[in-house]
């Protein structure tokens, strides 16, 4: 029982990062190309 709570606390865990990071990275590179909206203000 703990086994399989302890795998899908860890899948949930490391989506949520990818998720995060993708976010991040995007905000990221979208936010270099995108110069006309002040989103550093």
């Amino acid at each position: 029982m703990g086994g399989f709570y302890g795998k899908l606390l860890i899948a949930a865990y490391s989506t949520f990062i990818a998720l995060m990071t993708g976010l991040v990275f995007m905000d990221i590179v979208f936010g270099k190309k995108d110069d006309k909206t002040p989103s550093s203000e």
